[in-house]
């Protein structure tokens, strides 16, 4: 008891003094306007939250923690246990693999199912302009890009020439190239804007034999994008849980806005419904991942993102330090018990 409350205080420190407070001021702003809570009490509940379940000041308002009891809190996994969750079982030495996108398309090149280009000092304009005449448009990536938050769409016509278009790139750190995705017509369907991911949540389990029955599912989700070109919910996508049996969305998708009605059973561009859309090729989606995740077994929990092409789903890229606020978020309900068990299970 003594070194869990220790380890609070010290989680309270982290979270003091890496906490992104621009973004935090319009959480209680809006917190405040939506739920009309007072800012001493949105302050003092959210240090103590910090505290007490390891909760960031980012969980505290996704999670909507000022509407919930001392036990309700207590059933959602919050940044300080995920992240010893995820430490423990994920080989330190390993990460990388995951961490570095260039690293990650070697290892899982035969899952990777597109073209793309790494582009380094040492590339010549002649790997650009040869790679701009097979695609005018692509997408561009940081290699240790995170969220979404590092990749931005390229269309080769608002560039004078290929050595401006590398010196941009280059520049910006955008030295992974990818062919741009054709999704699958019924997720084109149901959200056009963006290539729509599946986020599958793998769990390897302790044995002697390297079978992919070891390979357990935690979780997935069908995150969506609206008016942006990602769905990640921090670029103000949704999310809705999926039915690990048959596939089917069978809850409606939320967002992470702190408003009342946060809830779609359709999407808001399309109108197309939501609730009960079934993931095509779903159980090639499940032997995707449970493959892709006996190709590194040492990081034993992964939270892969998958698109599914006409060809087949195919992966993104894959988390070693996968959102446990999007996955609770979507599903309504918190995770701990669950994440609990495989800790337990495979010490």
């Amino acid at each position: 008891m003594v070194i869990s409350s220790i380890k609070g205080f010290i989680y309270l420190g982290y979270f003091i003094l890496n906490s992104p407070y621009s973004q935090l001021w319009e959480k209680f702003k809006e917190t405040k306007r939506s739920y009309n809570v007072s800012y001493i009490w949105l302050v003092f509940d959210m240090l103590v939250s910090a505290i007490v379940h390891k909760a960031s000041f980012e969980d505290y308002f996704d999670f909507t923690f000022f509407q919930l009891s001392n036990k309700e809190k207590k059933e959602y996994i919050c940044t300080g246990d995920m992240y010893e969750f995820q430490s423990h079982f994920n080989d330190k030495e390993y990460r990388k693999y995951f961490r570095d996108k260039q690293l990650f398309y070697q290892e899982f090149k035969n899952y990777i199912g597109r073209d793309y280009l790494s582009i380094s000092n040492n590339n010549i304009i002649n790997d650009i302009e040869n790679w701009t005449k097979n695609y005018s448009v692509f997408f561009a990536k940081r290699p240790f890009g995170q969220s979404g938050k590092d990749v931005i769409r390229v269309n080769i016509n608002n560039y004078e020439n290929c050595e401006a278009l590398y010196e941009y790139l280059y520049k910006n750190n955008f030295t992974l190239l990818e062919e741009q995705i054709e999704q699958h017509s019924e997720l084109n369907r149901l959200s056009p804007n963006c290539v729509n991911t599946i986020r599958v949540i793998t769990f390897v389990e302790q044995s002697e034999d390297s079978s992919y029955d070891n390979v357990k599912i935690i979780g997935a989700i069908l995150r969506l994008g609206l008016e942006d070109v990602i769905d990640n919910l921090s670029a103000g996508g949704i999310a809705a849980p999926i039915d690990l049996k048959t596939g089917q969305v069978y809850k409606p998708a939320i967002s992470k806005e702190l408003i009342k009605d946060r809830t779609f059973s359709f999407h808001p561009v399309s109108d197309e419904g939501i609730t009960g859309f079934e993931i095509p090729e779903w159980e090639n989606v499940i032997k995707l991942v449970k493959e892709a995740a006996m190709i590194i077994p040492e990081v034993r929990t992964v939270g892969w993102d998958v698109a599914i092409s006409p060809n087949g789903p195919l992966l993104i890229e894959g988390n070693d330090n996968w959102n446990k606020r999007v996955w609770q978020l979507a599903y309504r309900e918190g995770k701990r018990k669950l994440i609990q068990k495989f800790a337990d299970e495979n010490v």
